[in-house]
């Protein structure tokens, strides 16, 4: 297994693409022009994952000197539950072993449809080492996302501060999003009250 940063003018990077517009629901996706602006400001990058020559999945993570967020991480349809996923956050464990390094997953909710869905997706990163970091973020749609990271204190103003500086000048158009401690109460979609 060996993971390796892939330019945008790989072969391998279509499979990237079909993959994000196929794992990520359209409301939770950036637009792939947006993502290729910042790996070209060199503020993102899409890393693969290989077994032996073949191609399995992707992350598209967000970076500075000190953070790496990772922003999007997906196995390809014809991978997945092989355990491909912990072995891919390992192997990017090692690769931003020098920096603070996050993710956020879908925080479990008990009026969220795909609640036991997101329970799981919490115990696979526990497993895989990510912890609360103590604060969530409550996005566009009043979707709520935990921030999970791995042996480091990572500020909530570190995040907004990664992510402003990485999407500047159009955060507020694609990540508009409100920071809460883990112990305030989400706030119910308006849909569902």
């Amino acid at each position: 297994m060996r993971i390796e940063k892939t330019k945008l003018t790989s072969p391998d990077f279509a499979k990237i693409q079909t993959t994000y517009y196929e794992a990520f629901p359209k409301v939770e996706q950036l637009p792939m022009w947006f993502m290729k602006m910042m790996v070209l400001r060199g503020r993102a990058e899409f890393v693969s994952i290989y077994d032996g020559i073949k191609w399995v999945g992707f992350m598209f993570t967000i970076l500075d000197a000190q953070t790496a967020y990772i922003f999007f991480l997906a196995i390809g349809k014809d991978y997945r539950s092989q355990g491909y996923g912990s072995r891919f956050l390992d192997l990017a464990k090692r690769r931003y072993i020098q920096r603070k390094l996050g993710l956020s997953a879908e925080r479990p909710l008990p009026w969220a449809p795909n609640n036991e869905q997101r329970q799981r997706r919490q115990a696979f990163y526990a497993r895989n080492g990510f912890e609360k970091a103590g604060f969530y973020t409550q996005e566009a749609g009043d979707e709520c996302y935990d921030f999970l990271t791995v042996g480091a204190d990572f500020p909530a103003q570190d995040y907004v501060k990664l992510m402003d500086w990485a999407m500047f000048p159009l955060r507020m158009r694609y990540l508009p999003l409100t920071v809460r401690r883990d112990n305030e109460p989400a706030r119910q979609p308006r849909k569902l009250l």
